[in-house]
C-alpha cells in the first residue's frame, strides 16, 4: 500500500465523487464551490490542493490559496492589521506573499480525511499534509498560514503548536441553528431571547409585506437578470471592502453550472427593479452565504436586507429540514438578534524566515489582545 501526498494547481484532475466523500457536510469544501471559485476569482491569487493517496484512493485532503502583495482582495495582511493595513504596507511591512489554508470564504474545514479512518490515521494523514504545506512554502519563500481555525479542530491545533506555528484570535464566525419546526417556533424562540427583537423581527416583516417587494428564487431566468445582479454586487461589496468583487462576472453563471440545485438564489425586486440578492451554496443540511448584494437606496425603507438574508431563507430553511445555516464574519449584534450564535476561529502562522519569530510572536500577542477586547 502506496501513501503519498500528491500537490496540483487545479481541481479538474481530482475525481470529484472522491473529493466530495472527504468534505463532510461543508458547502464550501465541495468539488463545485471550489472549481467555481478556480474560474472566476480575480486577481493574485493561485489555488494548491494537498491532495493524500492511498493507492488509488483520495483519502484525505486540504485547500490553500498562494496570494501575492498585489492581490486586490480581502487577505491576510487584513486579517492580521486591519485598519491598521495600508500603513504597514506604506512600511513595507506585510505578511505576504503568503500560502493560506483555507476553503475560501469557508471556516473549520482545513484538512478533511475520509470518515472511517481512526484517531491514529487521522493524525498520520494530518502530519504528512502538514510537512508537504511547509515544505511547499519553504521551497516558494512565503509564509504559510490557517485562517479561521475553529476549537472543533482540536488534532490540527495541537500538531500546529507542536510545529511552532504562531497563534491569534480570528474574526468570530456567525451561524444559525435551525431548531424549529414552524417558522413561528423561530419567531417565538426570538420573543423568548427579547420582546425588543421580536419587534424588530416583526417591524421588519410588516415592512417587507406592505412595500410590495417580492423576494424570489432566481433559476430559470438568470441569464435575463445576471447583469444587474453583477452590478450590485460589485456595488455593495466596494461599499462595505473599499475594493471590487473579486469574482468576474460569470459567477452566478459557473455556480448555477457547477453547483446546479446545491446554489440558492434570492432575488429582490419591485416590478421590474433589482433591490436585493443573497446568494447561498448549500451541502447534506447546511447552507452558507457566500455573496450578498442591497441597494441602500431603494432597499433601506423596505426591510430588504433582513428578509432576504434572514427571514425568507429562515423559513425555507426550515421546510426544508436544513440543520445549519453559517452566515460569516461581521454584523454580530445584528446576527444574534435574529437568532445566531457566535463561535471564536483563530490564526495559525508561520514565516520560513527564522528573524522574524520573535516580532511575528510580539505582533500577534497585541493582535490577540486587541481582539479580545474588541469581540470578548
Amino acid at each position: 500500500m502506496v501513501s503519498q501526498v500528491i500537490i496540483a494547481d487545479t481541481i479538474r484532475g481530482i475525481p470529484k465523487e472522491q473529493w466530495d466523500a472527504l468534505t463532510g457536510e461543508n458547502p464550501l469544501s465541495s468539488y463545485g464551490w471550489l472549481l467555481t471559485v478556480e474560474e472566476t476569482l480575480l486577481n493574485e491569487v493561485r489555488p494548491r490542493y494537498f491532495v493524500f493517496r492511498d493507492d488509488e484512493n483520495i483519502v484525505g485532503g486540504a485547500v490553500c490559496y498562494i496570494a501575492s502583495k498585489k492581490a486586490k482582495m480581502v487577505t491576510l495582511d487584513n486579517h492580521l492589521f486591519g485598519r491598521l493595513k495600508p500603513a504597514a504596507n506604506a512600511a513595507g511591512i506585510s505578511f505576504l506573499p503568503g500560502m493560506v489554508c483555507c476553503p475560501f470564504k469557508s471556516s473549520g474545514h482545513h484538512i478533511l480525511v475520509a470518515e472511517d479512518m481512526d484517531g491514529l490515521q487521522k493524525e498520520k494523514v494530518i502530519r504528512q499534509k502538514l510537512e508537504a504545506m511547509e515544505v511547499e512554502s519553504d521551497k516558494k519563500k512565503i509564509s504559510l498560514a490557517f485562517t479561521q481555525v475553529c476549537e472543533h479542530e482540536g488534532m490540527l491545533i495541537t500538531l500546529l503548536t507542536q510545529r511552532g506555528f504562531h497563534r491569534t484570535t480570528d474574526l468570530p464566525l456567525t451561524y444559525l441553528s435551525v431548531l424549529w419546526d414552524t417558522f413561528e417556533g423561530y419567531k417565538k424562540y426570538i420573543r423568548e431571547k427579547s420582546l425588543k427583537w421580536k419587534r424588530n423581527i416583526a417591524q421588519d416583516i410588516n415592512k417587507h409585506q406592505k412595500s410590495g417587494v417580492i423576494i424570489e428564487p432566481a433559476a430559470d431566468d438568470l441569464i435575463e437578470w445576471e447583469k444587474p445582479m453583477i452590478g450590485l454586487l460589485n456595488r455593495h461589496y466596494l461599499t462595505h471592502n473599499n475594493i471590487a468583487l473579486p469574482y468576474n462576472e460569470n459567477i452566478l453563471n459557473r455556480l448555477k453550472t457547477n453547483l446546479k440545485e446545491n446554489v440558492v438564489i434570492y432575488r429582490a425586486r419591485i416590478g421590474g427593479s433589482l433591490i436585493g440578492l443573497s446568494v447561498m451554496v448549500k451541502k447534506d443540511g447546511v447552507w452558507s452565504f457566500v455573496l450578498v448584494g442591497i441597494d441602500q437606496a431603494l432597499a433601506k425603507k423596505n426591510a430588504t436586507y433582513f428578509n432576504i438574508l434572514f427571514y425568507r431563507p429562515i423559513e425555507d430553511a426550515i421546510a426544508s429540514k436544513i440543520r445549519k445555516i453559517y452566515y460569516g464574519n461581521g454584523l454580530y449584534e445584528v446576527k444574534i438578534r435574529r437568532g445566531c450564535d457566535i463561535a471564536k476561529t483563530f490564526i495559525f502562522y508561520k514565516n520560513y524566515r527564522r528573524m522574524f519569530h520573535i516580532p511575528v510572536k510580539i505582533w500577534f500577542l497585541l493582535h490577540h489582545l486587541w481582539y479580545q477586547r474588541k469581540f470578548g
